[in-house]
């Protein structure tokens, strides 16, 4: 028993510095010694005014090794194989990866984490070996069954049993690439091409596409890029959320800001703005922060039944989305422009080699809303949050240059 919660222990030591490892704190910064701050005020006057390096692809990777090498050290195993998967990637993405890695001075190293996917096809080799499996028939009946999930409508326990399809079929080697659409030139089609162990090659077609016009990569489903909910611009370095995110399904609740804030994966600040209209009760959101190592800004729209209990909305549907643009800043700097565009959750997290701290950054937006008594309600909840906002008939114009950590009680603000 004492083993036991030994080993438990020891796994939560090292779950404890996975995560605080890989936060990215304030404090990530690297500054010349010579001009370092020695007060925290100074220290943070400099972070405010200039910013931060966040964790770098190369350090984070660091220090998964390091953990892994804690796990063996104390449990005697290792998590993360330290053989690699080989993988290829050439055309339109190849050419997003430079371009990510220059703008942010290598803080993000797309081609550095492919060239790290530890190889996991192990467990396969051996269910294979011990039962005597043919690997080509195991991943037939797989993808079978995929494609029967598929014609039912059921693409998400499809894409599972084409997964294991491809596992058990025991790869050796991953190449991402484009080529252009037989019916537009001006869209590259992204394919991925899978190479197993007994020299068969399978090529799939996950969705994606590049404009090579307007720079947008993006999902034919339109749920964003491999069904994560966002897609990216590639001439603003940009990542943006697609309308039909599959967030949207799930509204939005206290639980959800707790969650991404407690990790340190996120650095945000946000404001709520709350007010009845239309026999329902509106909830404009607007988050601003670092996200992993980008800076980043939102805003949402959320409604639920008047008299509603607790923290829950829905997101808003489509009669309820509204024509909104969001810019931000720091300083006189412009980090994310969106244009004007129909939707409930307009988004920019940009591409860059600096961090910044959410007090540090400006959020400027505007929205069109339903009618004026809409726009002076909102102008009116958003003063009272301490948002300037003005507005021009049915367009408000709100401008957030300043906020406090987050602050749970404000959830339960009326």
């Amino acid at each position: 028993m004492k083993k036991t919660i030994r080993s438990i222990i020891s796994v939560l030591l090292i779950l404890s510095v996975i995560f605080t490892c890989l936060a990215l704190p304030a404090g990530a910064a690297e500054p010349n010694k010579a001009e370092e701050p020695n007060t925290y005020g100074s220290y943070y006057e400099k972070i405010y005014n200039e910013g931060y390096t966040p964790l770098s692809t190369e350090k984070a990777l660091a220090t998964l090794g390091k953990v892994n090498d804690a796990f063996e050290c104390i449990l005697g195993i290792r998590i993360i194989n330290d053989e690699k998967i080989k993988t290829t990637v050439t055309g339109c993405i190849s050419d997003m990866f430079d371009e990510i890695k220059e703008t942010s001075n290598g803080i993000i190293d797309c081609r550095l984490i492919t060239d790290s996917l530890p190889q996991t096809n192990g467990l396969a080799k051996k269910i294979t070996k011990l039962f005597s499996l043919d690997p080509a028939k195991v991943s037939k009946t797989f993808k079978d069954k995929a494609d029967e999930y598929y014609k039912q409508g059921n693409s998400a326990m499809g894409s599972i049993f084409l997964f294991f399809g491809a596992y058990m079929h025991i790869y050796e080697e991953f190449t991402l690439y484009s080529e252009p659409n037989k019916n537009n030139p001006n869209i590259q089609d992204v394919l991925f091409k899978i190479t197993y162990e007994d020299g068969t090659s399978e090529i799939f077609h996950p969705g994606i596409k590049y404009n090579t016009e307007t720079g947008i990569l993006y999902s034919s489903g339109g749920k964003g890029i491999m069904g994560v909910g966002f897609d990216y611009d590639a001439n603003n370095q940009t990542l943006y959320a697609s309308v039909n995110a599959w967030q949207r399904e799930y509204g939005f609740m206290l639980f959800y800001d707790i969650l991404c804030y407690t990790t340190n994966l996120l650095d945000f600040t946000t404001k709520r703005i709350k007010f009845t209209y239309d026999d329902k009760e509106w909830m404009f959101q607007i988050w601003k922060g670092r996200y992993f190592v980008v800076p980043g800004v939102e805003t949402g729209i959320y409604t639920r039944p008047i008299g509603s209990k607790g923290t829950f909305y829905n997101c808003a549907s489509d009669d309820e989305m509204l024509v909104m643009s969001v810019e931000l800043y720091h300083g006189e700097k412009q980090l994310v422009k969106r244009e004007p565009e129909l939707h409930w959750w307009i988004t920019g997290f940009k591409i860059s080699d600096k961090a910044y701290l959410p007090e540090s950054l400006t959020v400027k937006g505007t929205i069109e809303m339903r009618d004026e008594e809409m726009a002076v309600l909102f102008v009116a909840a958003a003063e009272k949050e301490g948002i300037e906002a003005s507005r021009d008939g049915v367009l408000v114009s709100y401008e957030w240059d300043n906020g406090l950590p987050f602050q749970i009680g404000d959830y339960f603000k009326k």
